[in-house]
């Protein structure tokens, strides 16, 4: 008996363990919206709507013909094309959108140090489970500026390992039921 509960508590340590490292964004759709002059409207000469994550530039005008943007599994890469500034505004920045449910939940948004563009910081974005903002407003940019964003994202737990978790748990339930003396 001693040996069965202690294999029903390795299993159980075990299906702690085990998680999957499932794709974030690659293969998911994302909504793309360029917001101007506040958060609430979105500005129409951008390349606005659900993109699909994968191979190739997903967004190709990323407002005003001024850039592309690549989304990669764990990443974003912007890259301008032209030289020029943001208009000063209350917000002047693009918003990507969990609108389907199948991402899992942002838990990080950082600048990479691969970003050239002057004066964008940690203040300028802000994100929430589902969505990611970059306010970008009266920054200047050329044709060489790149920025990349690092997004984090919450992991799954294979259901292997959640079956095995299950398992030890009924087990350990079991065992303590029977080890209790009986009252009369």
């Amino acid at each position: 008996m001693k040996r069965v509960f202690a294999a029903s508590l390795a299993a159980l340590a075990l299906g702690f363990g085990q998680f999957a490292n499932a794709a974030l964004l690659d293969g998911n759709c994302i909504e793309y919206q360029y917001l101007f002059p506040d958060s609430g409207n979105n500005w129409p000469s951008a390349d606005n709507g659900l993109k699909c994550v994968g191979p190739g530039v997903e967004v190709t005008n990323i407002v005003e013909g001024v850039g592309t943007m690549d989304i990669f599994d764990d990443y974003i890469l912007i890259d301008f094309t032209v030289g020029s500034s943001f208009t000063p505004a209350s917000f002047n920045g693009f918003r990507l959108r969990d609108v389907t449910n199948t991402i899992a939940p942002f838990t990080s948004v950082t600048i990479d140090p691969s970003t050239n563009m002057i004066g964008l910081d940690a203040s300028r974005i802000s994100f929430d489970a589902d969505n990611i903002f970059v306010n970008w407003q009266s920054l200047g940019f050329s044709n060489e500026t790149i920025v990349r964003l690092n997004i984090g994202g919450g992991t799954v737990p294979e259901p292997a390992s959640l079956l095995l978790l299950a398992s030890g748990l009924l087990a350990v339930g079991a065992f303590a039921r029977k080890g209790r003396p009986r009252q009369a």
